[in-house]
């Protein structure tokens, strides 16, 4: 599991969807979980249940 310190504001992400279909995303903020939430489509996705599948994304 990646430490939620390791993605910053503004940084790309790579999420491994549960259903086969992997999306990116922007990292929007930290919630008061510590939790990292991304932003993609003007939708925010919280990593609570994607935390193993959320990696920085090289493109």
């Amino acid at each position: 599991m990646k430490d939620n310190k390791e993605f910053n504001k503004g940084d790309k992400v790579f999420i491994e969807s549960i259903y086969g279909s992997p999306y990116h995303g922007v990292v929007e903020r930290t919630d008061s979980y510590g939790d990292v939430v991304v932003k993609r489509d003007d939708k925010e996705y919280s990593n609570l249940y994607n935390r193993k599948r959320l990696t920085k994304d090289e493109e």
